[in-house]
């Protein structure tokens, strides 16, 4: 993430709001304006925040403007950009580990859904005044416009502790300004030509399949089982006001357990074949309402080869690569529950040609059968970070009714993550916190009915979406990632595999670790359905202050280096 430039907004002109305090953010409460309002009026220190956006958009064919903030949960299911709930970018502050003073999520990731774009200070880190908000609201804005960490010393995106360098070098501005255009000075106006334009023709959308702005979904489809094949299929153009990207919305409804919605997404002619990742969403339209399940077909009536990125909590995203806009593709929407009060209901479709694929890291691999019916891994997360886990099962041939899950415990035992999936699904949940630390992943396999069950081989993959701003100077750029326990090392920031890498997240660690039993038992998926789809995650009892728990004292932020 964030190896080279990023992806812009399809739509420059962000808006920014802040959350008020209790919002829930990843299972903690926020407490942005009791920390920051310590410093000064809130009037202050919103300003110096969105200062900090300002001194990316005077550069670029970009605005930022504030809005009003629901208080609805970060990462609720929703429109990436336009959402009327809350802004593009939101700024809460929860209590978290002191290796890091703020994280945000770049506009980068199809995963991220509502997080892209907001930044989260950590407020038990000391914060001095109101220049140390405006340099790390610099430095997460420059991520949340899509520049990515800098080698150069006089960049505020160099490093990851608080800097004095608040001005964008020469480089800082032209990378801005391949993404977002050249701000027009003669009349006010801007210029949104360039290398950096979203422009239908050169593939720079944001392509990650996520609503990303414009007035509203596109054309609205309540045929009854009138589009239930391809040669019946609802015709999609291309959704306007969205600079250009190369994106198609609709609306749909599914009225029972055999409705099939097909939409035919229209060929581009004059799209580059550059564009070659095409990016499904379909979102439930009401909450607990439509598990939707969507799969892309070629003009030949072909399922075209594609990876699940997210299954839960009412939406379903699937990635294609290879794929041309110049030819017609369809899209089968269904229930991907065919039983149930979640077999039917309303949804949002967008499907998005761009350049970027969304490329999940595999943490654990292997095969629950009668005769090893659990399996059981160790994780090390080096840093605090915003993870998305996925949980794949492979198909098999014979009819069975066996059912894989998986749950994460942290090293006080206590269940962050779980997924369930049948035999050829993939299932994930909601974005999770993960502080620091070692956690143990347990794999089962069992059927409800009694039966024995069958072999099934399952993977457990994962994708950080967060960039961190640290209280020490580590520049991922550059310095390699050492073996924990080396010279050198640093304990948050080590591969505990022994070997040295270029990833400073998560990895497996074979190392032995003598958790404690599991504080929660975790009942079989069968027992509680919806609760392991439409939640699935909880907070880690090793970050401090859960929903409903006192605060802890804060500790002070080391000084940078």
């Amino acid at each position: 993430m964030l190896d080279g430039e990023g992806l812009p907004w399809a739509a420059p002109n962000l808006t920014l709001s802040f959350a008020p305090d209790g919002t829930n953010v990843a299972g903690y409460e926020s407490n942005l304006f009791e920390s920051l309002d310590s410093l000064g009026a809130s009037s202050v220190w919103q300003d110096a925040i969105v200062r900090g956006f300002d001194t990316w958009a005077q550069y670029a064919a970009a605005s930022v403007s504030t809005m009003s903030d629901s208080g609805a949960a970060f990462g609720s299911p929703g429109p990436t950009q336009g959402d009327p709930r809350f802004g593009d970018v939101r700024v809460a502050a929860i209590p978290m580990p002191n290796d890091i003073i703020a994280m945000s999520v770049p506009h980068d990731e199809v995963i991220s859904g509502t997080w892209a774009g907001d930044i989260l200070f950590n407020s038990n880190a000391n914060l001095n005044n109101i220049a140390e908000v405006l340099a790390v609201a610099v430095h997460e804005a420059g991520h949340v416009f899509g520049l990515s960490h800098s080698t150069d010393p006089t960049s505020p995106m160099f490093q990851h502790g608080i800097t004095a360098a608040l001005s964008p070098t020469p480089t800082d501005i032209n990378n801005l300004q391949r993404l977002y255009g050249v701000p027009d000075t003669n009349d006010g106006s801007v210029d949104d030509g360039g290398e950096g334009s979203d422009d239908a023709n050169d593939g720079s959308d944001d392509g990650d399949g996520s609503d990303d702005g414009g007035s509203g979904v596109g054309s609205e489809f309540e045929q009854e089982h009138a589009d239930d094949a391809p040669a019946t299929a609802n015709g999609l153009l291309l959704s306007p006001n969205f600079q250009g990207a190369i994106r198609y919305d609709a609306t749909g409804n599914i009225f029972d357990p055999t409705d099939v919605d097909f939409f035919q997404l229209a060929p581009i002619d004059d799209a580059t074949e550059q564009a070659d990742v095409l990016t499904v969403t379909v979102r439930a339209s009401t909450p607990e309402g439509l598990m939707p399940k969507a799969v892309i077909v070629d003009q030949n009536g072909l399922v075209v080869e594609s990876t699940v990125l997210a299954n839960a909590n009412g939406e379903f995203i699937v990635q294609a690569t290879g794929a041309d806009p110049r030819l017609s593709y369809f899209v089968e929407v269904k229930a991907g529950d065919g039983s149930g009060a979640n077999a039917t209901g309303s949804y949002e479709f967008s499907a998005t040609f761009g350049t970027r694929e969304s490329v999940l890291d595999l943490i654990a691999a292997g095969t629950l059968s009668p005769e090893q019916p659990t399996a059981s891994e160790v994780l090390h997360v080096s840093e605090t970070r915003l993870i998305n886990f996925v949980f794949a099962t492979a198909p098999v041939e014979t009819e069975t009714s066996s059912i894989a899950w998986v749950v994460i415990y942290d090293a006080n035992g206590s269940p962050v993550f779980r997924a369930a999936a049948r035999p050829g699904e993939t299932r994930s949940a909601n974005t999770l916190l993960l502080a620091p630390g070692d956690y143990q992943i347990e794999f089962n396999i069992n059927t409800p009915d009694g039966a024995t069950p069958v072999a099934i081989n399952y993977r457990l993959l994962s994708r950080s979406i967060s960039v961190p701003v640290g209280p020490g100077a580590i520049d991922p750029t550059g310095t390699p990632i050492l073996p924990c326990g080396a010279s050198g090392a640093d304990p948050y920031y080590c591969n505990p595999t022994g070997g040295s890498g270029a990833d400073p997240f998560i990895f497996p660690d074979p190392n032995s670790f003598n958790f404690p039993d599991p504080v929660v038992v975790i009942t079989p998926p069968w027992n509680d359905p919806g609760n392991w789809y439409w939640d699935g995650v909880s907070p880690p009892s090793n970050l401090p202050t859960p929903i409903g728990s006192a605060p802890p004292t804060p500790t002070p932020t080391p000084t940078p280096t």
